[in-house]
This record gives structure tokens, C-alpha cells and sequence, in this order.
């Protein structure tokens, strides 16, 4: 049996807006909190050494929060080297897992920050794309990307893969293909709760149950109401995850949960990338995304 090729990019040129900083902006961003980026670390994610930076994280280029709290309360944080800061919940343990699961499913996995990959000839011969924690930012990349969905290529994100606060940026991809719009506001910590499986028919949640509990500790900003975990817009054959955040001690860098943990979601993840990898028709025109519409009505 001939083997699918499975494509995942993690963060890359642009990987949470804190890469190519340059002296004069990160020397602004220490001023403003009094400390010298070379002085002694407050912190290590992954091994990225990091200092704090500025009180608000949108206004000094290299900034960044790591979590819904930080952003809330104005603590950011500013790389002390210039190599991607990769979310523990979406990357790393993605490329422990993926490659467990190949043989048994009969795909290669390829994982990779360089974004410029992103090409016709390079996908030509790959049959589904996985957005791990990031997305493309240059045009040619963009739209290599459109052509390979709309000529009927698998695609699955996850997470701030997602994320936006212009969606105008990238119309056909936050509007249009994955319905999301603009980031409004999350859960942060992963909450309990009763997840229900909608459409049981879908080849990539046939193998669920009709719903399963998920999450240990109640998030600080879960109150109730529906929310959507995992979507496909109907013209594109696309999957959408809004999860794969585990829980993270960040002060200590240790690991609370596991995000390919459980039994129910793995065997959603195998289904769904049997699923992606077949390419069975051709697929309709692009049309803007119901879910988009209902959620800026």
C-alpha cells in the first residue's frame, strides 16, 4: 500500500511574533521593565531562555503572553534568543506522537518550521497538511495553500493556528475556510466538561461515543453556553480543532496534562487523518462559511 504523506508545520518565520527582533527593540522593551535581556533569567520554555518584558504586549515589537492570564494582566515576556518558542501543547508532543501512529495507519510524517516549503511543488505529493501553532504570513505561501485545498488536499489545525485580531489579514482562511473570524476570548486552562459528538455519521467521529467528560480542573473563565470543539467546513475536506492546549505549569516548565493523553481523542485523530488522506471527489467552489456568518451575525 502506497504510504500518505503527512505535512506538519510548527511555528516558523513569524512564530508568535518574537523572532528577528532586533537590539534597538528588544534594549526599548528592557528599558521599559528595567532589566537587561543578557541579566539572569526569570523563566526557561523548552529551553528558551526568557526575561520579563513590558506592560503591554501590544505595544512593544517582541513581546509576547503565553497565556490568557498574562495578556490580562500585562505580563510578557521577551525571548532572550532569537529561535522559535514552540507551544508545548500543540508541537512538540504532536511530533512524539504523529510518528507512533504512522506505520500502524501507513503515512510518513514531515515536520518543519521552515514556511517556505509551502509551495506547489513541494505539496504536490503530500496528501494532508497539518497547521500545528502557526500559519503562513507571505502571500505566495497563502495561496499555495488555497490551491491545495481547493484541488481537494487534507488540511487539519489546531489551536492558535487560528488565532487572529484581523481576520481581514487573511480573508479566505480565518472567514472563509475555517469560520473563525476574529479571536474574541478562551476558556485558558482546560476545563471539565461533557463533550457531545454532534454528527457520529462523519468517517473521523463514526468511532466516538455519544459523549465522553474531558478536563480535571474548572478554567478561571468557563461559565457556560456552547462551544464548539471541532468543525469541518463542508466544501474543503478540513478539519478544525479548537483545542490542543495541555495544561502547563509555566513557571516551573512542567507538563499538568498530556494533549494525546486520552484513548476517545486519539482514536478522533487517527480517524481523521484516514479521512483527510482520501481524496474521493472533487470539491465544490469555495463559498463563505456558515458558522462564520452565524457567529458575526
Amino acid at each position: 500500500m502506497a504510504f500518505t504523506r503527512i505535512f506538519a508545520l510548527i511555528c516558523g518565520l513569524v512564530c508568535l511574533s518574537v523572532l528577528n527582533i532586533s537590539p534597538a527593540e528588544a534594549q526599548t522593551c528592557s528599558r521599559q521593565v528595567g532589566k537587561d535581556i543578557t541579566a539572569p533569567n526569570l523563566r526557561s520554555i523548552n529551553g528558551t531562555a526568557e526575561t520579563s518584558c513590558c506592560g503591554l504586549c501590544s505595544s512593544t515589537s517582541g513581546c509576547v503572553a503565553y497565556s490568557w492570564n498574562d495578556y490580562q494582566g500585562g505580563t510578557c515576556w521577551l525571548k532572550g534568543a532569537l529561535s522559535p518558542v514552540i507551544d508545548k501543547g500543540d508541537t512538540t508532543i504532536a511530533n512524539r506522537y504523529f510518528p507512533t501512529i504512522q506505520a500502524e495507519l501507513g503515512f510518513t510524517y514531515e515536520a518543519t518550521t521552515d514556511w517556505s516549503r509551502i509551495n506547489d511543488n513541494y505539496l504536490a505529493d503530500k496528501d494532508v497538511i497539518l497547521f500545528l501553532d502557526d500559519k503562513p504570513t507571505d502571500a505566495s505561501h497563502k495561496s499555495a495553500v488555497e490551491r491545495f485545498t481547493q484541488r481537494g488536499g487534507g488540511f487539519m489545525s489546531f489551536h492558535v493556528a487560528a488565532f487572529t485580531t484581523n481576520a481581514n489579514e487573511w480573508a479566505w482562511y480565518h472567514n472563509t475556510f475555517l469560520g473563525t473570524g476574529n479571536f474574541q476570548k478562551n476558556t485558558w486552562k482546560p476545563t471539565p466538561a461533557t463533550l457531545r459528538t454532534e454528527d457520529r455519521t462523519h468517517p473521523a467521529t463514526r468511532n466516538l461515543p455519544a459523549t465522553f467528560p474531558l478536563g480535571t480542573n474548572a478554567g478561571e473563565t468557563w461559565y457556560e453556553g456552547y462551544y464548539p470543539v471541532v468543525w469541518q467546513n463542508r466544501n474543503y475536506r478540513m478539519l478544525y480543532c479548537n483545542m490542543g492546549h495541555n495544561d502547563i505549569d509555566y513557571n516551573g516548565n512542567i507538563d499538568l496534562s498530556e494533549t494525546f493523553g486520552g484513548q476517545i481523542q486519539n482514536t478522533f485523530f487517527k480517524d481523521a487523518l484516514k479521512w483527510l488522506a482520501y481524496r474521493d471527489a472533487p470539491f465544490e467552489e469555495s463559498k463563505q462559511n456558515p458558522l462564520f456568518e452565524a457567529l458575526n451575525a
